[in-house]
């Protein structure tokens, strides 16, 4: 159930940050429905989303993001290949060493920090730098490896991983953590999740661009007029 819920509500997050880039690249959009307020409801639905996540706790959200990078190696070795011009050997190559530096780091998680009450600081110092690296390395590769538009899309996408990475970090040293004397705790925790969800809220918000698909939706509508 805790696992179900929150692989759900991670896609909450992006509710308000799509509703007011939308708002931002494609004010022409046609909108039969248009949201009265959206400049306050939306960073208020980011930061929910950010609360739900961070109060189920590390180890929930330890499950959901190992499972969620199960799946990032498809990005590499279908759509960059097909879609952003990149070279199949790399994409390939990039997915799986993806998949296994994932496999490897959630082992050792799961031996040293879930089930281990030893030195659990330094085994996330150590888990989290591997997870920084396989989610950053990739990511710097592929946008050099892809077409002009592909690299728009990594570099607007970047805010994403940072999100993911500070949730991370604040699950494991706040008060929903696995230590017994949270590095930061209640209600200071809650606070400074907050601060991180507007943060990015608006990191995203600025980041997005009007893609072709925009475009095409719009010349749609136009032309239904």
């Amino acid at each position: 159930m805790n696992f179900s819920s929150l692989a759900t509500v991670f896609t909450y997050v992006m509710g308000g940050i799509g509703l007011q880039t939308l708002r931002r690249t494609a004010p022409d959009l046609r909108r039969p429905v248009k949201l009265a307020g959206s400049k306050v409801i939306a960073p208020i639905a980011t930061v929910s989303a950010m609360l739900v996540a961070y109060w189920s706790g590390f180890t929930t959200i330890f499950y959901v993001l190992t499972s969620l990078f199960i799946l990032v190696p498809i990005f590499w070795i279908y759509y960059a290949v097909k879609e952003l011009n990149m070279n199949r050997a790399l994409g390939v190559t990039l997915g799986l060493l993806q998949l296994l530096s994932n496999i490897l780091l959630a082992y050792f998680a799961y031996v040293n920090i879930l089930n281990s009450s030893y030195n659990l600081i330094g085994s996330f110092i150590m888990y989290f730098l591997g997870f920084l690296g396989m989610s950053i390395i990739p990511s710097l590769i592929g946008y050099l490896a892809v077409n002009e538009t592909g690299r728009k899309y990594i570099k607007s996408g970047l805010w994403l991983i940072g999100l993911i990475l500070a949730t991370y970090v604040m699950s494991f040293i706040g008060n929903f953590g696995l230590l017994s004397s949270p590095i930061v705790p209640f209600p200071y925790d809650t606070i400074l999740v907050v601060i991180i969800g507007l943060v990015f809220h608006y990191l995203a918000v600025y980041s997005g661009f009007r893609t072709e698909e925009i475009e095409n939706i719009v010349r749609e509508q136009a032309q239904q007029d």
